[in-house]
């Protein structure tokens, strides 16, 4: 039975016969209050059945381990920590006759040798406490308890532990022992470590004042455990040491072997710890202890990936993944899961790393480990600081902070606190970091805890590197180096060589930049570590262009920018691969200048630097969502959930409905699951075979860096290009016009002024963005916020506009497909309202009805005749009907509704629709709905306020509900680049669709009401007109 409930053991008499013995060695024990006799011990072949006749109030069974951990079949439990094999275990008995069902812990074991003891008179009120104790902590091992719950039984069981102390008189010889024991353990799983400390070692004391040698040696490892998770690593490598050596039970020998392999492991003492680990990974094999050879193999694991020997932990945290499932220990698992996660980061595969560490969070909360639980917390809080995510990594690293130095975990809490340094650091908070750096500092032990010590110098290095200190970086650096000189961690190295290069580089020692970064290098390929690759890339660059070596400087920036991009693709999810597409942008601009200097203004050098940024941009577009499970309930199960998270945030729920937002769901949002864009790879201008494309067709390409702009203008004649230094102005300008634009108030003349001073801060004359009826555009930074018709030169009045559509990248343009649309059939969607539909308005996260809509989709129902056509407003208006008609193959589907978009959530892009049962009657079609079920439709019309806005990821772009079609399979899709009233888009979708029926492409269709719209007095502002927009995800 489990430590949990070794809490209580009775000084008994049984009755233990010939027959009731012989039973036993066939699973069944019979006992009886009646006939009192000596304790006696007894071999059961498990599971077993224990029955106890003549049961008076107040009995109870004790069954006294000794080798074997063992649980009632009734009320199983999954805590393998000591004494697992050695505990009292007491067993309420009900009058008048009692039936107990016992198994074994692990699922491996048949048999076991006890000691029982029957205590049926007499005054049990000590044990009774004791054993109250002990059903309490086994109560908060529950799984299916809440938190909450589980936390306040544990209080419970300490509480009845105090009182089971005031009782000790006249109880058995074990029973103050086992009570300070079960103190240890309870004080560990409550995260205090001091408090366990305490515990264990007064335990051991008891223990032994009684003679019981092998139970004092499972309390001093438990003491010892302490000694090593408050940071005092040397005496608790002697500890364990001292009992490995001595240890008379074989499991506690072995288990003591692990602790000590862990101890090396954090002295730094690597080469010793391996050979530890593979020593003990052996005794488990050999005892057939499934869980325990788990834990040390992921141990070991995590060890060869400190050291950089990711195939070597690949293999360790497979097996021990898999042994520990087989086993049933769901805290090795979680040890191994946490392992696991580690090395898909240090892979590069965040994304991956951080999903998995979201599921080892929820086994954490199941298992009840208050460190393991902070240990999942840090590590999601490093993922969010290599990328970026500052916010949702301070929320994550202080909860982690906050759990370690609760426990007395005093390293580890220092390591996060170096964590939230290195994040402070990283916006701008210079003194905050310097603060988390002094209080990680003062709780390390500098002979046992180096490697944390040199984390912490050399974010001082950084730091005054930052502040351009040299002497006070160049003191961090050595006080660093001097802190880890015996310990061979790569990471470590690894952070210590870049600081050091980067300092020569601002000393200008470029000889020694460049060797440092070069080590750097060399261990990244050695460790085929894609991370640190980039950083040793980089210190490359910038030191040949530091030494005015242009071509030098170029190839080495161009390699930075592959090793990025590759990074980019590993990423699941588009907030991740947009961390590292941003890095590479930034390269980009710097190789795309150096290249003017470098390679000239030649036809085949053009076309190199156009060929350049459309591999940046192929590998930033959107592709098609991976399976997030293979399971379809499973797959099921997380989308119900992602929409619930969706539901909550919009308030679509009614209020009796509102829970917090979990979470893992807030994860899951935040980070919108997204595949590697197909044919995303390295990219060529020839890829676009302009030569076939007709005279009046072009492509308009845009890069807008920090400081400079790029334009590429590409049709049958060949290439052209512009290049400016007013990234700053164009953006500003940008920025002003996406505030002007959704205003009616907003003169248009100011808008057509500052759009003509956009177009020239970028140089788009006429020979770049004029002369041509068809464009494919394929926009950039802060200009996937403006309508491509204001960057394009318009024809006079009385001429037809260009058809223009945007493209995720001009790879795209090469790719045909099927004509659209005309006598496809139609599905047209609008005003969504409750069942019923009486109410005047529908509020749902303060949005009014859209009565006006329900005329848009009845006017182009009209205009659509003869051709099939359905329409579903107000309550007929569904997630099943939307669903199926996006499902439809070459079918038009139309929605005329709200769209919900967040500007920093992805996940959260929806469209407001009706539901039949619950949240007010409103429901929300999520960006998952739509990604999930794929689209097989033609065409999409978005008549939805701000569909293509999206929620920004980048500088380069944004993700909405208009990307999520495109991506899940739409070919074309219309949509708004912000809020249009229901009523002022009727006239504008009818000219859309007049077009549509007479042959228009969908481009085309937009471009003719756009200029019917300019001729009208009514909708002749371009708040009312500009801002839709065809998007493709092909050429037409």
């Amino acid at each position: 039975m489990t430590c949990p409930r070794a809490t209580a053991a009775l000084l008994a008499l049984v009755l233990l016969s010939a027959a009731s013995a012989a039973a036993a060695q066939d699973g069944a024990l019979a006992l009886s209050c009646a006939r009192p006799a000596p304790a006696g011990d007894v071999a059961l072949r498990l599971p077993a059945t224990i029955a106890v006749d003549d049961v008076a109030p107040g009995a109870l069974l004790v069954l006294e381990e000794r080798d074997v951990d063992i649980e009632l079949a009734s009320d199983a439990q999954t805590i393998d920590l000591p004494p697992a094999r050695r505990a009292f275990e007491p067993i309420a008995l009900r009058p008048p006759r009692a039936e107990i069902g016992v198994r074994a812990r692990a699922k491996s074991v048949d048999k076991g040798a006890f000691r029982v003891h029957l205590y049926c008179t007499g005054d049990t009120s000590g044990l009774q406490l004791l054993a109250q104790a002990g059903a309490k902590l086994a109560a908060s091992e529950d799984a299916s308890l809440a938190r909450p719950a589980r936390e306040a039984a544990r209080a419970e069981a300490m509480t009845l532990l105090d009182h089971a102390a005031v009782s000790s008189a006249g109880q058995p010889p074990w029973f103050a022992a086992q009570t300070l024991h079960t103190r240890g353990f309870l004080s560990h799983r409550r995260g205090n470590v001091d408090a366990s400390y305490d515990a264990y070692r007064a335990a051991a004391s008891a223990w032994r004042a009684i003679d019981d040698e092998v139970r004092a040696q499972w309390a001093d490892i438990g003491a010892a455990r302490q000694l090593r998770r408050r940071g005092e690593l040397t005496a608790a490598e002697a500890a364990f040491a001292t009992i490995a050596a001595n240890a008379l039970d074989p499991t506690l020998k072995r288990q003591a072997g692990n602790d000590r392999c862990l101890t090396l492991r954090d002295l730094g003492a690597t080469d010793a710890a391996a050979t530890c680990y593979r020593d003990v990974v052996a005794l488990h094999h050999a005892a057939g202890d499934t869980g325990e050879e788990a834990n040390s193999l992921a141990n070991l694991a995590d060890l060869n990936l400190e050291l950089a020997r990711y195939g070597r932990a690949r293999q360790n945290v497979d097996a021990a993944i898999a042994l520990a499932r087989r086993a049933g220990t769901a805290r090795f698992e979680l040890i191994a899961s946490i392992v696991g996660a580690k090395l898909l980061r240090s892979e590069g595969r965040l994304g991956e790393s951080l999903a998995a560490l979201t599921q080892a969070r929820t086994l954490a909360e199941r298992v009840g480990d208050a460190n393991l639980t902070a240990n999942v917390l840090r590590q999601l809080g490093v993922g969010a600081l290599l990328l970026a995510d500052a916010e949702r990594a301070r929320t994550y690293l202080t909860e982690a902070a906050e759990r370690y130095r609760a426990g007395g975990f005093r390293p580890r809490a220092a390591l996060t606190l170096v964590d939230l340094g290195t994040l402070e650091r990283q916006v701008g908070n210079g003194d905050k970091a310097e603060a988390a750096i002094r209080e990680a500092i003062g709780l390390l032990d500098p002979a046992d805890n180096a490697s944390i010590l040199a984390d912490a110098r050399g974010l001082q290095g950084e730091l005054a590197l930052d502040r351009n200190d040299l002497a006070a970086a160049s003191e961090a650096l050595a006080a660093a180096r001097n802190a880890v000189r015996k310990q061979g961690f790569y990471a470590s190295m690894q952070r210590l060589d870049l600081i050091a290069a980067r300092i020569a580089l601002a000393q200008g020692d470029l000889a020694a930049a460049r060797e440092a970064g070069a080590q750097v290098a060399r261990r990244a390929a050695q460790a085929r570590d894609p991370l640190f690759a980039i950083e040793a890339g980089e210190v490359d660059a910038d030191a040949a262009y530091a030494a005015h070596d242009p071509a030098r400087a170029l190839t080495a920036y161009r390699d930075a920018i592959r090793r990025m991009l590759v990074v980019a693709q590993l990423q699941s999810y588009p907030l991740h691969r947009a961390h590292y597409v941003s890095r590479a942008r930034r390269a980009l601009e710097r190789v795309l200048t150096l290249s003017l200097s470098v390679r000239g203004d030649g036809e085949a050098a053009r076309r190199e630097r156009y060929a350049w940024a459309e591999e940046l941009r192929a590998s930033a577009a959107l592709g098609a969502m991976p399976a997030s499970g293979a399971d379809p309930a499973e797959r099921r199960a997380t989308l119900a959930a992602l929409n619930d998270a969706v539901r909550r945030h919009w308030q679509i729920l009614a209020p009796e409905e509102q829970q917090a937002e979990p979470v893992v769901m807030a994860d899951l949002l935040s980070r919108v699951e997204q595949g590697v864009a197909a044919g995303a790879g390295a990219s060529d201008a020839a890829s676009v075979d302009a030569t076939r494309w007709p005279r009046d067709t072009a492509l308009l390409a845009l890069f807008v860096g920090d400081e400079n702009t790029f334009a590429w203008r590409l049709d049958a004649r060949g290439l052209v290009e512009r290049h400016t230094t007013n990234a700053a102005q164009a953006t500003a300008i940008a920025g002003e016009m996406a505030r002007l634009l959704p205003e009616t108030s907003s003169p248009a003349q100011t808008i057509q002024q500052r759009a003509r001073e956009l177009r020239d801060a970028i140089d788009l004359d006429e020979t770049i963005a004029g002369n041509a009826q068809n464009w494919y555009v394929v926009l950039d930074g802060a200009l996937t916020a403006m309508p491509p018709i204001l960057l394009i030169e318009r024809p006079p009045a009385d001429a037809a506009w260009p058809a223009i559509v945007v493209l995720g990248s001009s790879r795209e343009a090469a790719r045909a497909r099927r004509d659209c649309c005309r006598a496809h059939p139609l599905y047209a969607f609008a005003d969504p309202t409750p069942p019923g539909g009486a109410a005047s308005t529908v509020r749902a996260s303060g949005l009014a009805r859209l009565p006006g809509s329900r005329l848009e989709a009845a006017s182009i129902a009209r205009l659509w005749r003869p051709a099939p056509q359905e329409v579903h407003v107000g309550a007929a208006f569904t997630k099943d009907r939307a669903l199926a008609a996006l499902a439809r193959p070459g079918a038009i589907v139309h929605f005329a509704t709200h769209g919900l978009t967040s500007r920093d959530t992805p996940g959260l892009s929806a469209l407001l629709i009706a539901s039949e049962t619950g949240g007010r009657g409103l429901d929300v079609l999520t960006w998952h709905d739509i990604v999930e079920q794929g689209v097989k439709a033609d065409l999409v019309v978005l008549g939805a306020c701000d569909a293509a806005g999206g929620a920004r990821i980048d500088a380069a772009g944004t993700v909405g509900l208009t990307q999520a079609l495109l991506a899940a399979g739409a070919p074309d899709v219309i949509a708004p680049l912000w809020q249009v009233g229901d009523r002022d888009s009727v006239a504008f979708m009818e000219a859309v669709y007049r077009a549509l029926a007479d042959g228009a492409t969908p481009a085309a269709a937009v471009a003719r009401a756009q200029h019917q719209s300019v001729g009208s007095e009514r909708y002749n502002h371009p708040a009312l007109w500009a801002g839709f927009v065809a998007f493709a995800a092909r050429a037409q």
